[in-house]
């Protein structure tokens, strides 16, 4: 095993680990709203559902979901 991969499958095991206590530590529960939906009803009622910027707006969506940066973790009391 090459140097470079030695460091991969040891960044790959942390990044699991810190996963699963994640998971462990919210109990498995998890709940994702994805804004698809509220988008798709948004613009159907601007009548607004096939068009260009509906495209536009799906592409922005699909790519901001590919970036950490907008996710926010709600803390609710049970």
């Amino acid at each position: 095993m090459s140097r470079g991969q030695n460091w991969f499958e040891l960044y790959r095991e942390s990044v699991i680990q810190a996963e699963q206590m994640i998971l462990t530590t919210l109990d498995f529960e998890l709940e994702v709203a994805h804004p698809y939906t509220s988008l798709s009803s948004a613009l159907s009622r601007l009548g607004l559902s096939h068009s260009v910027l509906f495209n536009v707006a799906l592409s922005l969506i699909n790519e901001g979901m590919l970036c950490a940066c907008h996710m926010r973790v709600i803390a609710v009391q049970s």
